[in-house]
């Protein structure tokens, strides 16, 4: 059965590099298609994706393979709710290799650069025919949702269900971090060295094999080798906050602050507000308070400071006693991230000391609608 292409189909052009895609938009819109958006690797692409995931995404990845493929594994990863068809553009020689990998991340066919029109027309309605969401996918998508809310026994459950039929790097990897976050470091770590004869490089399946060394509390010379491995990959700016929360969500505050005085200063440079506030949480965790409070300023000083970083700036200076000061960080953190309760919470905790009892209860009454 062949699709109908639809003019209203949203065309997205992602680049992991440089390259000018005027003239591709320009043989898209020839072909009729109205919603064509041209986009480039961001910290927000993948919830930007989540929110209004296009019809059919075209991956430019002749100018460089190795970064594409990297966005791919991440697009397909089992942190990302992320289900459309994709078709990367490649130049005859590097088709082979290329797809080699792409096709274990449900990538069936490229296109060839200089793209032409009708070759990328007859792309474009096999990968749409293709995409009829199988129940497979069906399945992964909902365990993934499930994970996403941290009902973790429902996406045991979906993904197990999934692993019966099919078994692939998606089940293993999701299984993997599933019994992990429910602490059953054993059985995780036999899911992921599954997900590691599928792709042993990549970058979730090498993350969740940390997670589970800073889980166990194994030697921080051993982690620090482990990080060290990943550096090539680690130079993507995004991916640094994402292993700084693996110390975070483990508790193991130490290590992360050692993991930091060691490659925190380089980490900076390629990412530094999430990088430098996360820096701060692991401060004020081991009661650094002095410590976390200059990372924060710092941060605000070079106009980089979001709701959580005024948040924790007003959490300290609260236990400080200078409250007319941390409502001020707690007004400015709302401001920025406006509905959070946690914020209208800190506000209304606030205003009752100050004697002020009519903006404690507007506060604490807003407070209770938002839970």
């Amino acid at each position: 059965m062949q699709v109908e292409l639809d003019p209203k189909l949203h065309i997205a052009i992602l680049e992991p590099s440089s390259f000018d895609a005027l003239e591709l938009i320009g043989i898209i819109k020839n072909l009729g298609f109205q919603k064509v958006v041209h986009e480039k690797r961001s910290k927000t692409l993948f919830e930007d994706y989540a929110k209004e995931p296009p019809g059919i995404l075209i991956l430019v990845a002749h100018r460089d393979t190795t970064l594409a493929i990297d966005l791919l594994r991440d697009l397909k990863s089992s942190q990302n709710h992320l289900n459309f068809p994709i078709i990367p553009v490649l130049k005859p020689d590097q088709q082979e290799p290329f797809m080699a990998i792409a096709q274990k991340y449900g990538v069936q066919e490229s296109i060839h650069y200089p793209v032409h029109p009708q070759t990328l027309m007859g792309a474009l309605a096999r990968a749409l025919n293709r995409f009829d969401v199988s129940s497979e996918e069906k399945g992964l998508s909902d365990a993934k949702l499930a994970f996403k809310k941290r009902s973790l026994p429902e996406a045991i459950s979906a993904f197990e269900a999934v692993r019966n039929n099919t078994k692939s790097i998606r089940t293993e990897l999701g299984l993997g971090q599933a019994w992990l976050s429910t602490n059953e470091k054993e059985k995780s770590a036999e899911f992921l060295q599954g997900a590691a004869t599928f792709d042993a490089e990549n970058f979730q399946v090498r993350m969740a094999e940390l997670e589970i060394l800073v889980a166990q509390n194994v030697e921080i010379g051993i982690v620090l080798q482990k990080i060290e491995q990943m550096a090539a990959q680690l130079e993507t700016a995004y991916r640094i906050p994402h292993l700084i929360r693996v110390f975070l969500r483990q508790k193991n505050f130490q290590a992360g602050l050692l993991v930091l005085d060691k490659f925190g200063e380089h980490w900076l440079e390629l990412e530094r507000q999430s990088t430098r506030f996360l820096w701060a949480r692991l401060h004020y965790a081991v009661d650094h308070p002095n410590e976390a409070l200059a990372l924060l300023l710092k941060s605000v000083k070079d106009k980089e400071a979001n709701a959580d970083a005024y948040n924790l700036l007003g959490v300290i200076s609260s236990q400080r006693q200078d409250l007319k000061l941390a409502k001020n960080y707690y007004l400015e953190a709302l401001r920025l991230g406006p509905g959070d309760y946690r914020l209208i919470f800190n506000i209304a905790l606030i205003c009752e000391p100050e004697g002020n009892l009519e903006d404690a209860q507007k506060y604490f009454k807003a407070c209770w609608f938002k839970i």
